[in-house]
């Protein structure tokens, strides 16, 4: 799923789960999900994995989205565990208002990562935020998109 607002975009997409399935882990280690995120603005482009959501997060994303779609409730808001990245999703004039914002929280030596952060304005925890009103057909992309992740990788 890829969001982009001018030069700025944010790409997400989940890889697999972070562990094998094993019986005897917990419900929140058979269930991490590795994230590769791509960052970019302008030219400079950053990509990384992160294990930043779980099944289970990433289900409940998909109906809060799914409800904002339906008209059922106004806005959405994801919630996770690891709060490096948020959605927030808001019903407008035009369309949906959808706000991603990525955490830039690790110690790089990647001299585009280095930029990047650079580039932020001081905000909470440097997050790299991109923000744009999709029309209601875009809207059901993103939202298939990471109902297609979903069926992909359930909760085990």
């Amino acid at each position: 799923m890829r969001l982009f607002c001018g030069e700025r975009a944010i790409q997400v997409n989940v890889v697999g789960y972070q562990f094998p399935y094993d019986p005897l882990r917990t419900i929140y280690d058979n269930n991490w999900l590795m994230v590769r995120i791509r960052l970019a603005e302008g030219m400079l482009t950053y990509d990384f994995d992160d294990p930043c959501m779980t099944a289970a997060e990433l289900a409940d994303l998909v109906r809060g989205l799914e409800h904002v779609s339906k008209g059922l409730t106004v806005e959405s808001e994801a919630q996770f565990i690891e709060p490096y990245m948020r959605l927030h999703t808001h019903r407008c004039v035009g369309g949906v208002l959808v706000n991603l914002g990525i955490a830039l929280t690790e110690e790089e030596d990647d001299p585009s990562f280095v930029e990047l952060q650079e580039r932020l304005e001081e905000n909470d925890w440097e997050r790299f935020w991109v923000s744009a009103v999709l029309s209601d057909e875009d809207f059901s992309l993103m939202i298939r998109r990471f109902r297609e992740m979903s069926e992909r990788f359930p909760q085990r």
